[in-house]
């Protein structure tokens, strides 16, 4: 994402917030960030394999979610009933279900998930030193 952020930033002179409030005004990409993650699900075939690791709950098929515009007016909703939905999930083992449902996601880094982390334990990210004082 900050890929987009800098591409935009560099070629239009858009300053991140604006740019994504002119997305959030065209309605056309629902990014549903909660406290522990977030996801993205712009096209149709990544919405539906969100629907469906959700489990086909019936709300998905309301007419305020239909395609990706509906989504986008109506996050709040959208992202009120997700919201229920993640905070089942450890964040690990979502972030891994997404990543075989190929759905972009994005698990947040916290204190208590960074240990936990087997990415960040196989790059040697965690190093013991001595802290004098």
């Amino acid at each position: 994402m900050l890929e987009m952020k800098f591409m935009h930033w560099t070629y239009a002179g858009a300053r991140p917030r604006d740019w994504a409030r002119a997305r959030s005004a065209r309605g056309s990409s629902p990014i549903a960030r909660m406290e522990k993650s977030s996801v993205l699900a712009v096209d149709e075939h990544q919405w539906q394999s969100l629907v469906k690791l959700m489990g086909n709950p019936e709300w998905a098929s309301e007419e305020i979610f239909k395609d990706r515009m509906s989504r986008a007016q109506n996050m709040d909703a959208l992202k009120a009933l997700m919201s229920e939905w993640i905070s089942q999930w450890k964040v690990t083992d979502l972030y891994k279900a997404a990543q075989e449902a190929r759905i972009p996601f994005r698990a947040g880094q916290h204190d208590a998930a960074d240990g936990e982390s087997d990415h960040l334990q196989e790059r040697k990210y965690f190093v013991e030193f001595d802290q004098p004082g």
